[in-house]
């Protein structure tokens, strides 16, 4: 299984507007760099008066798009407080390191509107943080169980 868990070392989406307005969708460094479909993934939610949480979904990238689908995991995202749908990020470069716009589509919607996002991508050259070996275990241990 490649499932992976971010440390806030990589791509990061930051919530601008709305009732999402401050939180931070959190991913590793290589999370957009390769192709996949309906991957399971968990990722790190930072919010912003220390109510974080994790957020599950199944990523698809495929060329300058990569769709991340919330709603396979409802049970588990609203038990964290997460919004139920799909957030697609249409990328501006072929690496998958600027957004050209980031959609968000509710459960309810068949079609995704502007989000009020922003996309970062942090500096290649700066260190990831420590992760702990039993961080890290452990959350390996977490995914694997899904």
């Amino acid at each position: 299984m490649n499932s992976k868990i971010s440390l806030w070392a990589g791509p990061q989406i930051k919530w601008l507007s709305g009732p999402e307005k401050g939180y931070i969708d959190c991913f590793e460094i290589d999370e957009f760099v390769g192709d996949c479909k309906k991957k399971k993934l968990l990722h790190k939610v930072m919010g912003p008066n220390n109510d974080n949480g994790k957020a599950k979904c199944l990523l698809t990238v495929s060329g300058k798009e990569a769709h991340l689908d919330y709603e396979p995991f409802e049970e588990y995202n609203n038990e964290q407080g997460m919004c139920i749908g799909e957030m697609i990020i249409i990328f501006s470069d072929k690496e998958r390191t600027k957004a050209k716009e980031i959609q968000w589509r509710e459960k309810s919607s068949n079609e995704p509107e502007l989000a009020d996002a922003e996309f970062t991508f942090p500096d290649p050259e700066a260190a990831p943080p420590y992760v702990p070996p039993k961080l890290a275990e452990a959350t390996k241990k977490e995914v694997e169980s899904w």
